[in-house]
């Protein structure tokens, strides 16, 4: 056997030396500092997956006897869910509304017994309070349903394909009576049933049955058997409507204003006040949440007997809904947070409580207790936010159809992007010790971190 010679000696050696220091450095160790991990999630928030925030929001309703419904749209669930309007607590969910998977719902509609969801291919599903996951009635079939409410005992229908106003007896769900409307979406009807409808405008990314990036033109009105009456268009891009407790009328939407227009309609229509800042969420210091009516992208208003206001808005391109109850001075009694979940975030190296997301880019707060962390909202970050006006007409979106063909993009995807619209927000706000409790006056949401 030949001996090594001294050089490949020592390169043995020191590659023998190598490779053990090598597996030395591959045994696990604890990572330094303390780890923890806070989800809610979007899709479940629960081991079993029983308790859920939907991603999307399009529309809700409050009961009378103190239920808050949604509608709109969960990844891998369903379509909406149900809180308690005293503090926002999660109740129940509604699924499996077409192909189970998470088809959105349009619009909802509730009495004391009943929940009723408005959708773009099966008409009106009609559940029991409670949650549900299928087995709902069904209403109207074939009718393009995108806009409900429900008052004395009257289930109001925007009827969009057909153009069309049906009044149906809520008990019995046969229709009463209808008449035509130009492309009816969002409804409401006052005392003595003057119906206030929110028509879709044609300048909208798109028709409100097909995605969210849709608005409205103006706001018509009709008597009780369907005689035309005022018009407000003075509202620019309307998209939600509601009486409060006085009898105005409150109109929201998305345009720079991001406020509620408080409507006298005993004659002609005409503007008396407005509810939450002008600006809204890009007030103050912009992009920054507080516990008053700061506002962006109002797509659905409702109010209760004492006066309380309850908002649908979204602070995102279409994801990042917030529910929030207001009182009637402005005051927040709670917020909850229906965002998408979040994948990435990362803490400031100068400030380890300070947490940015990626996507959506949030700025949140980490917030030790005595029995552990939870994570709180402070903002959007300013640049994400883009007013309305940055979004493209239906012009511009033919023209970057064909630059996405060119680039291989999906072009809705890409007018998105382009266009610079309000990104989504997503925050959790977790007690102490548990992963989903119930909210209470100041706290932030329910949804949750990845």
């Amino acid at each position: 056997m030949k001996r090594l010679t001294a050089p490949l000696s020592v390169a043995a050696i020191s590659l023998l030396a190598l490779l053990a220091r090598t597996a030395q450095a591959e045994v696990p160790t604890d990572p330094p500092g303390k780890y923890f991990t806070s989800w809610l999630g979007n899709t479940f928030m629960d081991a079993d997956g029983h308790k859920n925030v939907t991603e999307l929001l399009n529309d809700l309703a409050v009961s009378t006897n103190g239920h808050v419904f949604t509608a709109g749209y969960a990844e891998t669930w369903g379509d909406g869910a149900t809180y308690a309007a005293a503090d926002g607590a999660f109740i129940a969910r509604y699924d499996r509304f077409e192909s189970g998977f998470g088809d959105p719902a349009s619009v909802v509609a509730a009495d004391d017994d009943y929940v009723y969801y408005g959708t773009s291919a099966k008409g009106i599903l009609r559940a029991p309070h409670g949650g549900a996951r299928g087995g709902y009635e069904a209403f109207l079939p074939d009718v393009n349903v995108q806009g409900l409410f429900c008052r004395s005992g009257k289930l109001y229908v925007s009827d969009f394909g057909a153009g069309k106003i049906r009044v149906l007896n809520a008990a019995t769900m046969t229709e009463e009576r209808n008449w035509d409307c130009a492309k009816p979406t969002h409804l409401t009807a006052d005392g003595d049933g003057n119906v206030w409808v929110v028509s879709w405008s044609a300048t909208s990314l798109s028709p409100p049955d097909v995605s969210p990036m849709w608005w409205g033109d103006k706001v018509v009105s009709f008597s009780a058997d369907g005689k035309p009456r005022p018009v407000i268009d003075t509202f620019e891009r309307p998209l939600a409507v509601a009486f409060e407790k006085d009898g105005r009328l409150m109109v929201g939407g998305l345009n720079a204003h991001s406020q509620i227009w408080l409507y006298d309609t005993s004659s002609a229509p005409k503007k008396v006040g407005a509810f939450g800042a002008d600006g809204g969420i890009f007030s103050g210091t912009a992009g920054q949440f507080t516990e008053s009516a700061k506002l962006h992208w109002i797509k659905s208003i409702s109010t209760d007997s004492a006066g309380t206001i309850y908002t649908g808005c979204t602070y995102g391109t279409f994801w990042g809904g917030v529910i929030e109850k207001f009182a009637p001075t402005g005051a927040l009694l709670w917020r909850d947070f229906a965002g998408t979940s979040l994948d990435v975030a990362g803490i400031d190296p100068d400030n380890d409580t300070e947490i940015y997301s990626k996507v959506p880019p949030l700025l949140s707060r980490l917030v030790q207790v005595d029995t552990g962390y939870r994570v709180v909202s402070k903002g959007v970050h300013r640049r994400s936010l883009q007013v309305s006006e940055r979004l493209p007409s239906r012009s511009q979106l033919g023209r970057r159809r064909a630059v996405a063909r060119r680039r291989r993009l999906p072009p809705r995807r890409q007018a998105v992007r382009r266009a610079e619209l309000p990104r989504r927000i997503h925050v959790g706000d977790v007690p102490a010790g548990d992963r989903y409790g119930r909210r209470g006056p100041g706290a932030v949401g329910k949804d949750g971190w990845r």
